[in-house]
């Protein structure tokens, strides 16, 4: 089946679906001890309808999604990366997070920054690979070493 990618703002009911379910699945990686890094994940992963949403769409089923959201002056932050499970493998996070760039470049962007899980291995893979690399923790993530906060830029 092929997909298609739609770009949409953060008040997309296919966007909040998704991230609904990536919530789901990154709680399920907490134990008690880490509540109050989860408060703080939690505060910095809320999205307004202002960030840029790229869905990839298989049919009408929602498979994966992303967004941008303005962090400084020629800066976007890469937040709520998720592919479900069943769509995982076929490459899908890379066509969202290229499509990403290019929305980044259109808006003037000349650097994304993100922050991710020390346990997301396949996460860290797929950013390598597209050339981010690791950063100092910033903003939010900045005392917590569970966080792994990386950055390329786009020029």
């Amino acid at each position: 089946m092929e997909y298609r990618l739609l770009r949409c703002g953060g008040g997309s009911p296919l966007f909040h679906t998704l991230i609904t379910e990536l919530d789901r699945e990154l709680r399920s990686h907490d134990s008690e001890e880490n509540s109050e890094i989860t408060e703080v994940y939690i505060r910095q992963n809320m999205v307004t309808e202002d960030v840029h949403v790229s869905l990839v769409l298989l049919g009408e089923e929602p498979a994966g999604c992303a967004c941008l959201r303005a962090w400084e002056e020629g800066v976007f932050e890469l937040k709520r990366m998720y592919v479900r499970p069943d769509h995982r493998g076929k490459g899908l996070s890379r066509v969202i997070l290229q499509d990403l760039e290019d929305r980044a470049r259109e808006l003037g962007g000349r650097r994304i920054i993100l922050e991710t899980g020390e346990m997301l291995k396949a996460a860290h893979s797929l950013y390598l690979s597209a050339g981010y690399r690791r950063i100092e923790n910033f903003g939010a993530y900045k005392d917590i070493p569970e966080s792994l906060c990386m950055a390329r830029d786009l020029t």
